[in-house]
């Protein structure tokens, strides 16, 4: 009797054994299982790409080869090109060019003598709507680019202008003044003056475009 009840605690000893190892691999299972996904998370978020914002508004510039002549020869020249930016609008929204910069030379080679007027040289833009991609000479221009000053001959005026001498300029363009991203390109008029008896003879040379692209951040990436 004494040997059953031996043969029975040890059996029930094996059981409760048995059921602790089962416990405890079933724990560390799911330990493992916890850390597992832990490090499978903080991997995720370690290699999740970063979110890209791109700043507003976006500024590019381009070299160009525009210029009129005013030769004693020839009189007055207006030459009319088409520019297209190079870098179009960086965003899948509507864009719009928030200002347009020329730098430009204005030059003066008649006599020493004589003084040519403000205006005498100029560079217009027209807008998406006014522009003539085929011939710019049919294109409307209503905004200034630059303008020259007073030049005296053997002078010459190097400077950034957004047209900002005149009126209606190219400095502070909003979406209504329409230079948006739906033109095929930008029309370009540059005048030079030759005057006086050909004492004046004025040149317009513009060689680089900075340009601006804004957006509504609502509509924009």
């Amino acid at each position: 009797m004494q040997e059953k009840t031996k043969a029975q605690i040890k059996y029930l000893i094996l059981i409760i054994m048995l059921v602790s190892v089962g416990v405890f691999y079933f724990a560390k299972r799911g330990e493992i299982v916890k850390k597992n996904e832990a490090a499978n998370n903080l991997e995720t978020k370690t290699y999740s790409p970063p979110e890209i914002k791109i700043t507003n508004p976006q500024t590019f510039e381009d070299a160009v080869q525009f210029g009129a002549v005013g030769w004693a020869g020839e009189g007055s020249q207006i030459k009319y090109v088409n520019w297209k930016p190079e870098k179009p609008c960086p965003v899948s929204g509507k864009c719009y060019l928030s200002n347009i910069t020329a730098k430009v030379i204005f030059m003066n080679s008649g006599s020493p003598k004589i003084i040519s007027k403000n205006g005498d040289a100029y560079i217009q833009i027209a807008n998406s709507h006014e522009s003539n991609c085929q011939n710019p000479e049919q294109a409307a221009f209503t905004r200034y680019l630059a303008s020259a000053d007073a030049l005296g001959g053997g002078k010459e005026n190097r400077l950034d202008s957004c047209g900002e001498s005149v009126e209606k300029n190219t400095c502070a363009l909003g979406p209504k003044d329409a230079f948006d991203q739906t033109a095929n390109c930008f029309s370009l008029k540059l005048y030079a003056k030759s005057a006086n008896k050909k004492a004046i003879n004025l040149s317009t040379i513009l060689w680089k475009i900075i340009y601006s692209w804004s957006w509504d951040d609502k509509n924009g990436i």
